[in-house]
């Protein structure tokens, strides 16, 4: 309860000290974590944009691919994953810091294969994250994130750092 006071009486203060960002593009590392075959894909990238539309409000889309190597008695299996999301993001500017929230949707791509078979599938996947970012240059910035990604098959747990460009 007083949290929701302390929410409603700061809240016009934030509003006044969001970012004037119009856009941003992102890059950098990603690592992935599948919660149900417990498998860690260390190998990985996302990159992103995002554009404005009101002063917190922003689309945004996502692209990134985990890769992962498995060493097996006669031979290596290979496991990839890639995604294209978009959707949208409320970001709000806390003293040097920019603090966003996002929900995403779009296809997930897995490839695995061993033993000369392959096998692809293409699922829906819903992803929620947040994450900070902190100015190091007017125009550069570095991005910490953390997503939760919701596919039919299971649950997926995303960290990703890397720096952005923002106009």
């Amino acid at each position: 309860m007083l949290a929701a006071i302390v929410m409603c009486l700061t809240f016009p203060r934030m509003a006044e000290t969001q970012t004037s960002r119009k856009s941003d593009l992102f890059g950098g590392y990603a690592y992935l974590r599948d919660q149900n075959e417990e498998i860690t894909l260390a190998a990985g990238w996302a990159a992103g944009a995002s554009r404005h539309l009101t002063r917190w409000f922003s689309i945004a889309v996502d692209a990134g691919g985990h890769y992962k190597t498995l060493a097996l008695v006669g031979g290596d299996a290979q496991l990839s994953t890639h995604t294209v999301m978009a959707g949208g993001r409320a970001s709000v500017a806390l003293g040097r810091f920019v603090e966003f929230a996002q929900v995403l949707v779009g296809p997930a791509f897995t490839r695995g294969s061993a033993f000369g078979l392959a096998s692809r599938e293409t699922l829906f996947a819903v992803q929620a994250g947040f994450g900070l970012d902190t100015p190091l240059k007017p125009n550069l910035a570095a991005r910490l994130e953390f997503d939760v990604r919701r596919l039919r098959t299971g649950r997926e747990l995303r960290a990703v750092a890397g720096l952005v460009f923002v106009r």
